[in-house]
């Protein structure tokens, strides 16, 4: 097997194991886009795995300041990080802006000991700030631009949102929950796992999942102020809508559910969603 071959096969590793419904919504990349998002998304799954799966503050951060020098060089040398050096062979490496992968990692250095959110509010701020960066770099690689269109504007938070919840489920800890939900529905922290409070969680997770982030967004909005809006460019984006219908979908069970029970949905995918994927893609294709 060619060094490229492996090095793509430990890149789905990555991502399997942090954003299971990628390998749905890949399928719906343009074949030119392919490599340099498979190698975009294990980036931001290595990132992500250091924020929830390592225990010790101080290696993480020892971790993270690897990337942020290995990310710096990426320009210069050639790589041995398998992930790294993707990103370089597919051409993402140089679509990249290194602000804002500097700003990926610094919310990635944030959650490491982030205080948590006062209120809803403060937490879909919390959101959005995690999600706006990464959705930035992949319409950066995706030759959209740096910035977030206005249509797209909820996207980071959808992003930021899911996240959160796959951090949570690997920590055992939803350090983020608000305090404010906390005392209403009279719990702490540690209670939120807890099987003898899953009725109280249930409903205090209910009112971070609100409703409006389930419809489906209308295709044609989603991308209506996209900077290159030629038609036919517009499959360069199908994936980012796809993605987006999946993380609503996923929310929607989750409210149906109790938070001990979020793992497996969380860390798996199922055959409805590459369903509902589909379902998603033909309403972009048909949309005008």
């Amino acid at each position: 097997m060619s060094d490229a071959s492996n090095h793509r096969q430990f890149c789905w590793q990555q991502v399997d194991a942090q954003q299971p419904l990628f390998r749905v919504s890949h399928v719906f990349a343009p074949p030119e886009l392919a490599d340099r998002l498979l190698a975009l998304h294990a980036f931001f799954s290595a990132i992500e795995s250091v924020t929830s799966t390592v225990s010790d503050e101080a290696v993480a951060l020892r971790k993270l300041d690897w990337w942020r020098h290995e990310m710096n060089r990426m320009g210069e040398q050639a790589s041995a990080h398998p992930v790294v050096a993707e990103l370089q062979r597919s051409g993402a490496a140089g679509r990249m802006p290194m602000p804002l992968i500097e700003d990926l990692l610094i919310n990635a250095v944030a959650r490491l000991d982030a205080p948590a959110p006062a209120s809803v509010g403060e937490l879909g701020a919390l959101c959005a700030a995690n999600g706006r960066a990464q959705v930035q770099i992949e319409l950066a690689v995706c030759e959209a631009g740096e910035g977030i269109p206005e249509s797209m504007a909820g996207f980071p938070l959808q992003v930021g949102r899911a996240l959160l919840l796959r951090d949570a489920v690997y920590r055992g800890n939803f350090w983020w929950v608000p305090l404010d939900l906390l005392a209403r529905h009279g719990l702490n922290r540690s209670q939120v796992l807890s099987a003898d409070h899953q009725d109280s969680a249930g409903r205090l997770m209910a009112e971070i999942l609100q409703p409006d982030a389930f419809k489906p967004q209308d295709s044609s909005g989603f991308f209506k102020d996209i900077s290159v809006s030629k038609n036919q460019y517009k499959q360069n984006y199908k994936h980012l809508y796809v993605q987006d219908a999946l993380n609503r979908k996923l929310f929607k069970y989750l409210k149906k559910t109790s938070p001990v029970s979020y793992g497996k949905r969380l860390m798996g995918s199922r055959m409805s969603d590459a369903f509902y994927a589909w379902r998603a893609a033909r309403r972009f294709s048909l949309s005008k």
